[in-house]
């Protein structure tokens, strides 16, 4: 790697440097994310955890496209806060108690972005909009199984250490853990006999307390946006039995006759969500009866 640092600086190109910080933006950003979608089209990246071999590519990679000399630290980092990213944004899309600015951006108080940005600045760009690279974030954070490196967490500050040098990391459970081996020989007898066992079963590593505390919240937060879907439903099926009522009340106003035929028109005709809000709409008396009797007449129904 280092020799392919000293041959780019020499041929004139971008110097690079492992000890400097990392320089994230969008268009490096969107390469990462083309890189990582190659490594799980390949097998070494699951969405959750990728392989040694998987971040070497990915390495590889970046120093080829975009002439960016980083370690590993420092894609997993960037990995991590694209996925936080991404998954805040998901969190905010289905959020029942926040609202929409005329331009689609959120609105909420600033409790809200204090609270939930809390050592993770990169969040409030979403603030004024969708995060970059949105197309590229969905494709490959989308249905990944939700655990302590996916879910979204207010205060927890993983990507705080962007682009710092550490030597020690852990390995990913992705990755083979190896194999015992015993010998026994026998110590007496003419012939001396040599066996080995080979233990085939993978030694299980335990995860930390902290990532059980993220998983239980990140099925909290599952359970929770299953709750709000039915009850965004069930306020959905409210508000249109509501208009019907609505609608209902304007046709007799109007001097539609009160006859089994009349509101059995009525039921086909609101039936659909334009025809309620247009017969809602600013329409005269007059209007509304000769557009109720008109639409009758279209749908044989007089």
């Amino acid at each position: 790697m280092e020799d392919d640092a000293e041959e780019l600086a020499s041929s004139g190109g971008l110097s690079v440097s492992q000890t400097n910080r990392a320089q994230w933006n969008d268009v490096n950003s969107a390469c990462l994310l083309e890189l990582c979608l190659e490594q799980r089209a390949a097998g070494t990246y699951n969405g959750s955890q990728m392989s040694g071999e998987g971040y070497g590519a990915v390495i590889d990679g970046l120093l080829a496209r975009r002439r960016l000399l980083y370690n590993r630290l420092q894609v997993k980092n960037q990995i991590l806060i694209l996925k936080s990213t991404y998954s805040f944004w998901c969190y905010m899309q289905t959020h029942t108690g926040l609202g929409r600015k005329l331009d689609g951006s959120i609105d909420a108080d600033s409790d809200f972005w204090i609270t939930n940005t809390e050592k993770k600045p990169y969040l409030k760009k979403l603030k004024w909009g969708p995060p970059a690279n949105e197309d590229l974030l969905d494709q490959l954070f989308r249905g990944c199984t939700v655990d302590g490196s996916s879910a979204f967490v207010p205060g927890d500050d993983y990507g705080e250490s962007q682009g710092q040098d550490e030597e020690s990391e852990e390995e990913e459970d992705f990755q083979t853990t190896p194999r015992s081996t015993s010998t026994q020989r026998s110590q007496k007898g003419k012939r001396s006999l040599s066996t080995s066992s080979i233990l085939s079963s993978p030694v299980k590593k335990s995860k930390s307390p902290m990532v059980k505390v993220v998983t239980d919240i990140a099925s909290t937060y599952k359970e929770s946006v299953a709750i709000n879907t039915k009850e965004m439903q069930k306020r959905a099926i409210e508000k249109a039995a509501r208009s019907v009522e609505r609608c209902q009340e304007l046709a007799f106003e109007c001097g539609v006759e009160r006859t089994v035929e009349a509101v059995y028109a009525m039921s086909k005709m609101f039936k659909t969500k334009y025809q309620r809000e247009f017969f809602c709409g600013k329409l005269t008396r007059d209007l509304r009866l000769g557009y109720f009797k008109k639409w009758c007449r279209d749908n044989n129904m007089e």
